[in-house]
């Protein structure tokens, strides 16, 4: 991992990091499996486009606070107990195809609030809240599992979330049917099958398949010019906001329905059973705390439970050992495997089988 030792000079203001921001950055690189911390520059440029841009070595010198507090972390670095331990096995597989991307941002969409990373970053929040480990990569990666002679990919990940999946490949679509007939859970966000890796529509409602497998037939997108009251059926309700779909059951489960206006009764919340697993689809821009207990229900349902950590603490799994970073100045107190752990404000503790240090 690199990176800047303090301010960079690529902001309109730029602040430099903290010495304790800077240490707890490297160790959230190292226990995500990281082994080289490494910096740019070494001595900062006397000269040209950079001479602002900070290094190990400041115009100072190094009889500076910032040197001897990057040559102390890296003395700490090397007494790591993670250096020669993999990366925490993953459950949740979490795509993220960047020539979607590409065909989701052109020109000519139906809505520019219907932002890819945005909605990414949205799906992924409850995970990282809650310490869960997450594989991101493209859907390619699931496919080229899935041709390896007798492995499925249920043995590999319990959820798998497509959060924004605007550009499909059709081929992917039978790989996620076994996974859910085969006890897995998929999780799909809105806009998504919308084309396919040629960036022509894919046609007839269903997504290219995906809808079809989530038990949906789309009619069309439907950007709202002011927000609309959802239901789950219970009498709760929420918004919808900027964006739905208008779709249709064809052999899901109505979770939550527009309340109100030319789409009142439609679905924006489905969940459908097969085989094994499900397929749980979202189709709009929903608020944060119904879209968090929807994420939870599918990863519940996988197995896996999302316990938010208090505010500003991260919580990373490095072979058998759980990093607990508190980027907060508060000291807090987190449960790790059945016990507590108090961490200091803007420090760490590495919980490992044998204790804590």
């Amino acid at each position: 991992m690199e990176q800047a030792a303090g301010a960079v000079n690529w902001r309109e203001h730029n602040v430099p990091k903290t010495f304790a921001q800077n240490r707890l950055d490297s160790w959230r690189a190292h226990a995500r499996g990281a082994d080289v911390i490494s910096y740019f520059q070494f001595r900062q440029a006397p000269s040209g486009p950079e001479v602002f841009h900070s290094a190990l070595v400041p115009h100072a010198g190094a009889g500076t606070s910032r040197f001897r507090a990057v040559t102390e972390l890296g003395r700490e670095l090397t007494l790591s107990p993670l250096a020669d331990s993999a990366p925490g096995r993953s459950r949740v597989f979490f795509v993220h195809d960047w020539d979607s991307w590409r065909a989701a941002v052109g020109a000519g969409q139906v809505s520019r609030d219907v932002d890819p990373i945005a909605q990414n970053e949205r799906f992924y929040a409850p995970f990282f809240r809650a310490g869960e480990q997450v594989d991101i990569g493209p859907s390619t990666i699931l496919l080229s599992d899935a041709v390896e002679p007798g492995s499925s990919l249920k043995d590999s990940y319990d959820l798998v979330v497509l959060a924004s999946q605007f550009l499909l490949r059709s081929e992917l679509v039978p790989v996620l049917e076994r996974f859910v007939r085969d006890g897995g859970q998929l999780l799909i966000g809105p806009h998504s099958g919308v084309v396919d890796q040629h960036v022509r529509a894919h046609l007839g409602g269903t997504g290219g398949g995906l809808l079809e497998l989530a038990g949906v037939f789309r009619e069309e997108p439907w950007p709202l010019a002011a927000a609309l009251t959802i239901h789950d059926g219970t009498g709760e309700s929420a918004a919808a906001s900027r964006f739905v779909e208008v779709l249709r059951s064809t052999a899901a489960e109505h979770l939550w329905d527009v309340g109100e206006g030319p789409l009142q009764g439609r679905p924006v919340i489905t969940c459908r059973e097969l085989g094994e697993g499900a397929v749980w689809y979202i189709g709009g821009m929903i608020e944060d705390r119904v879209l968090g207990s929807i994420i939870g229900r599918a990863a519940d349902a996988a197995g896996i439970q999302l316990v938010e950590l208090p505010e500003q603490v991260e919580l990373i799994r490095r072979g058998d050992a759980a990093v607990v970073l508190n980027h907060g100045s508060a000291p807090a107190r987190v449960r790790v495997d059945g016990r507590d752990v108090d961490v200091p404000g803007e420090d760490l503790v590495i919980c490992s089988p044998g204790g804590q240090r």
